[in-house]
């Protein structure tokens, strides 16, 4: 029954079945994409989505309005890609406008009491800190903090700074 197969039927029969499950494996990982995408797009206060994937992690890139509540659309963003990819980095782009120098330079000014708070955990410590910091160098700013992170917005004239610090990686000195 099975004498007049060659091999390569069998080897051609392989390879159409192989790529077939291979492109459909792509279409739904395109179609996952997608659909997180426009599920973070539909968060107000987020300007544009981009998801940048490689062999080993997956990055989200948010931009969102000036005005908007960093905090707020942080945990939006999280609940919706924990949904899909609980690994994925979200990554508040900041608004790199004529003032963004001004803006870096008071992060900087700041980011030594952040991380001494964290070791510390005085955080009233910090915000009278950072208050007093700011004050000096006309940036406004937003300081939130939940048992997480700490949500830091910097804003002056057409730029604006996001930083969202987790504990754990402000302990061991990283601040992004």
């Amino acid at each position: 029954m099975f004498k007049g197969i060659k091999l390569y039927i069998v080897v051609i029969v392989a390879v159409s079945l192989l790529s077939v499950l291979l492109l459909g494996l792509r279409v739904y990982t395109q179609y996952q994409s997608n659909n997180l995408e426009g599920r973070i797009k539909s968060i107000g206060g987020v300007k544009s989505v981009s998801i940048v994937r490689d062999k080993v992690s997956e990055k989200i890139f948010v931009d969102i309005d000036k005005s908007a509540d960093l905090q707020e659309i942080y945990l939006d963003v999280k609940r919706e890609v924990n949904r899909d990819t609980p690994q994925a980095e979200i990554i508040i782009q900041d608004i790199k406008g004529h003032d963004y120098k001004k803006v870096k330079e008071a992060f900087d000014i700041i980011s030594f009491d952040i991380f001494e708070s964290k070791v510390n955990g005085d955080f009233k410590e910090m915000r009278d800190d950072i208050q007093v910091d700011l004050a000096m160098t006309g940036v406004s700013y937003t300081l939130r903090i939940d048992e997480d992170n700490i949500y830091l917005t910097l804003l002056y004239g057409d730029s604006a700074l996001y930083r969202i610090i987790n504990y754990s990686e402000a302990a061991r000195g990283n601040l992004r």
